[in-house]
């Protein structure tokens, strides 16, 4: 049994190649990535899935549609901390206040929803420390995971019972004992976008301008802009390769519309860095 890799599509899981994916596999060619795979289904579906069963041809459509759905979250606009606080300021409910406290904590240890909802959090009130350990993450097939601290910044901008500091977020999250799952906080963080004023459609598609990486997205570029190093910037992220970032700071030097913030930065600890302090 084949597997092929579609993390260049943006996806953190494995396709299997049997069933109808490994009858198209054979019809299409050999394609060796998922994203590959999905690009012959886009062009030759309706030349090679003829006589295919319609269960089958359904079934394509949806790994189609879901693959292009994930891909195209990562391409979204930054969130920055100007935009945050007009977040805050809008929240009504409970749930829009966990939605800005969590938006917070992503924003500042630059974490994907998937990797916040399932992360470790412990909040130390003696020292004003916040201890983030990221048990899952799209390329650690391994569950190494990192563990970064951050400490309390001193006077932060506030809005309302919010505050752009990491630390601040995280006690409001863990005393309110909060819970979400991805499906959950990106449709809060959607609404409170359209309660903020944020339009978050383009041109009438449906395509998102904002989402749940536009956390992470504007985390990296504001520190980036900030002058922190990329190293560092990398393995707050769990970026594998500095290609990933570059991106980012590309994107910022061309459209910068994220305020410059420097990661309020404890420890930081991966298997292959060892703790290092600010």
């Amino acid at each position: 049994m084949a597997v092929f890799s579609t993390e260049e599509a943006g996806c953190d899981t494995e396709w299997n190649a049997c069933g109808a994916f490994g009858g198209a596999m054979k019809l299409c060619g050999h394609p060796t990535t998922g994203k590959c795979y999905i690009s012959h289904v886009r062009t030759h579906s309706a030349l090679n899935f003829q006589g295919m069963p319609a269960a089958d041809q359904d079934y394509l459509k949806f790994v189609n549609q879901s693959l292009k759905r994930r891909a195209g979250e990562e391409d979204c606009w930054p969130i920055g901390t100007e935009m945050i606080g007009k977040l805050a300021l809008a929240a009504v409910t409970r749930e829009d206040h966990e939605v800005v406290s969590a938006s917070v904590v992503m924003f500042f240890f630059l974490m994907r929803v998937s990797e916040f909802v399932e992360a470790d959090m412990m909040v130390d009130d003696v020292q004003k420390v916040v201890s983030v350990r990221v048990c899952r993450r799209k390329n650690d097939q391994q569950a190494i995971g990192r563990t970064v601290a951050m400490k309390a910044i001193e006077e932060p901008e506030r809005f309302g019972r919010h505050a752009i500091c990491p630390y601040v977020a995280a006690s409001i999250w863990v005393n309110t004992k909060a819970k979400t799952n991805p499906d959950r906080f990106r449709r809060g963080l959607y609404r409170l976008l359209g309660q903020a004023g944020f339009g978050n459609s383009q041109d009438g598609r449906k395509r998102q301008l904002y989402s749940p990486h536009s956390l992470r997205k504007g985390g990296a570029q504001s520190y980036v802009l900030a002058g922190t190093q990329r190293d560092l910037v990398q393995k707050i992220g769990g970026w594998s390769s500095e290609e990933s970032l570059k991106r980012y700071e590309d994107e910022v030097m061309l459209n910068p519309c994220v305020q410059p913030i420097r990661p309020p930065l404890k420890s930081l600890s991966t298997k292959d860095a060892d703790s290092r302090p600010q």
